[in-house]
């Protein structure tokens, strides 16, 4: 056929053609891969299925793009609740022989990644037809619980043969009822060269029990399905030459009650989860993992409640380059014997996601992690995912951090991450980005951070605490941070919201760059150009009545607050609405020409034109680049028809 066909027939080399005595073949565009991606971008899985047959590099563009529309294949029957926060399509229809071949839908920008389901039967058609390609644009699979057992073990061995040279991501669901009798040995023999994304997930099906109760017995207990579990994951990870991230989540499955142990006046009763998660000489399996070699990892580990068993968990992930751990409900792990961790002399640790759950961990645990990384982590982030989750930070020299991150999910959550007193000089050299947008609860949480015995002269990037309306620890600014270029806080019409913005605008006038100001909803519709002005409500409406911009001789006399014209270095300046559905606040011409056309170095301009006039947005734009955005979600219309009231002044 390649005599016939001329984009595979052979090319011949500029040595040969003279020769010959005949012309080099021209470089042909449509067998170049950029030029393919380009028209191939948009084509139907009909054309894409076509394109995968004409010549070897169309095969390899064209088998690139399926790969990018096409979304996990699911192995087995899902049940509903073992979704938690993935989220996938589940429809399971019968198909032919053919049916990978022949029923794919049109592409569309609009229409969701395709997600196929297969029972037993189904996976062993697929693997007699696909088997048969070089190059298949199946690269995602998830296998669920249900499918792991002793009758498919034979059909799961062909499928991870088959796919292992292909698949890029792989998703493990697991209950450990169903892999009792399952053997996962056939694993420790393959590789998976291209497998970049590992998700386990493990849902156990047990109460909590009182140690010396019956149901601790290993007879009745999921040991086996433990086992298991940890055999099919420590086989993958190991297999996975190239790996890049790693998600492990070991969690009680549990509805309703019983999560956690209380006293009888409600408050948790740690010392019996402890005894709870001793029961059997259990412990988190997570502890036994070896995964020196993965540069990538997110664990939700489920350790006791004693804090040293909570330590020596998380400790064992020192060899990791980037992992999340989510610490939560104490479990028991009956009949399973603990050994300790083997931990890397030289950790590759740079990215750490401490995602609490319902968890106590003892101030030294997270100091001795931290003291254990000092050297290799780059990144922090702490994240409160459940109620009750007190811990206490003492930084350790920290030589690498330069990213630190503290998020609630409750604003009305008083027992979370506790800063104590530090010093950046000594304890965090390099830190160069903060971010406290999401750290909710009282001011001591935090303050230290604003309040070190020496400047951190390597932070450039700052976003305040929402809810931080403390002048004092604003004011501390320029002696903690003089170097700060970025700062994110919100704008509120609050008197103690709007005295942080004042001093900010007062004391960060020297070195502040960029200033991103997210409004909340009490700025809806109010007029706020006596705040970015600095200048008093009434001169603010005389200007807007009389549409004259130029300030009055009066007021050469007047002494004006601290505004954004008090920001002398300012390049960017951007409004954010909190929420999508928020209107914006009425910012009109007078804040266009006295603020934004006075600032000698603004550069970009993000804000919503809500009360500004066509020609003074054009004047701005010709002094710097201006986003104007909508003003709600709804009616953009309602800028034009609005009615200039001034109620808010």
């Amino acid at each position: 056929h390649t005599k016939t066909n001329p984009l595979l027939r052979d090319r011949a080399s500029p040595s040969q053609a003279k020769r010959r005595k005949t012309p080099p073949t021209p470089v042909i565009p449509l067998l170049i891969n950029h030029i393919l991606e380009q028209i191939f971008d948009g084509a139907s899985f009909k054309d894409l299925k076509n394109f995968r047959l004409v010549c070897r590099e169309w095969n390899n563009v064209a088998t690139k793009c399926l790969q990018s529309t096409l979304d996990f294949i699911t192995i087995g029957c899902r049940n509903i609740s073992h979704i938690h926060s993935l989220h996938y399509s589940n429809f399971n229809q019968q198909r032919n022989n053919h049916f990978f071949m022949n029923q794919f839908p049109l592409s569309s920008d609009n229409i969701p990644l395709v997600t196929h389901s297969f029972n037993a039967e189904q996976l062993n058609r697929f693997l007699e037809v696909i088997s048969k390609s070089t190059n298949p644009p199946f690269t995602k699979y998830e296998i669920v619980s249900s499918f792991f057992i002793p009758e498919n073990e034979q059909l799961l061995q062909r499928f991870f043969q088959f796919s292992s040279p292909f698949v890029q991501d792989l998703k493990i669901s697991l209950d450990n009822r169903h892999l009792g009798q399952f053997s996962p040995s056939f694993l420790v023999y393959i590789t998976f060269p291209k497998l970049r994304s590992v998700v386990f997930e493990v849902h156990r099906q047990f109460e909590l029990a009182e140690p010396g109760s019956e149901d601790t017995d290993s007879s009745n207990s999921d040991f086996g399905g433990n086992a298991v579990s940890y055999r099919i994951l420590s086989s993958i990870s190991l297999g996975a030459t190239n790996l890049e991230s790693l998600e492990v989540s070991l969690q009680r499955k549990c509805d309703g009650e019983g999560q956690r142990r209380y006293n009888q006046d409600g408050t948790p009763n740690f010392e019996r989860d402890r005894r709870a998660g001793q029961g059997g000489g259990g412990g988190c399996p997570c502890q036994h993992f070896d995964l020196s070699s993965v540069p990538t990892m997110s664990i939700l580990n489920s350790p006791s409640g004693d804090s040293s068993r909570m330590e020596t968990s998380i400790i064992s992930l020192s060899p990791i380059a980037a992992a999340a751990v989510s610490c939560h409900l104490p479990l028991p792990i009956t009949g399973y014997q603990s050994t300790p961790p083997r931990i890397s002399n030289s950790p590759k640790l740079k990215k750490l996601h401490l995602r609490l759950r319902n968890s106590f961990i003892h101030q030294t645990c997270v100091m001795s992690l931290l003291e254990r990384l000092d050297n290799t982590l780059e990144e922090l982030c702490f994240t409160e995912e459940g109620h009750g989750s007190p811990v206490e930070v003492e930084f350790p020299t920290m030589k690498r951090l330069s990213k630190l991150t503290i998020s609630s999910i409750c604003e009305f959550e008083q027992n979370f991450v506790t800063i104590l007193p530090l010093s950046y000089s000594d304890q965090l050299p390099i830190l160069e980005s903060m971010n406290l947008w999401d750290c909710f609860g009282t001011e001591k949480r935090y303050e230290q951070l604003f309040l070190s015995t020496t400047p951190s002269h390597t932070l450039t990037e700052l976003v305040f605490p929402s809810q931080l309306r403390n002048v004092t620890l604003a004011q501390n600014i320029p002696n903690v941070f003089p170097r700060l270029k970025s700062l994110t806080m919100v704008f509120s019409m609050r008197t103690e919201n709007l005295a942080v913005i004042e001093t900010v605008f007062q004391v960060c006038g020297e070195s502040l760059e960029e200033l991103h100001l997210i409004t909340e909803m009490d700025t809806q519709n109010q007029n706020v150009d006596h705040v970015l002005t600095g200048l008093p409500k009434e001169i603010c409406r005389k200007m807007k009545m009389e549409e004259n911009f130029t300030l009055p001789h009066y007021l050469q006399e007047m002494t004006r607050k601290p505004s954004l014209n008090s920001l002398k270095k300012l390049r960017k300046l951007m409004f954010q609405l909190e929420h999508k559905y928020s209107r914006a606040p009425l910012i009109t011409d007078v804040t266009g020409y006295v603020a934004f056309m006075e600032m000698p170095n603004l550069e970009y301009l993000r804000f919503t034109r809500y009360g500004m006039s066509w020609n003074c947005c054009e004047a701005l734009a010709k002094k710097c680049r201006v986003d104007v955005l909508s003003p709600n979600a709804n009616n953009v219309f309602e800028i034009e028809n609005f009615d200039f009231d001034f109620e808010g002044m």
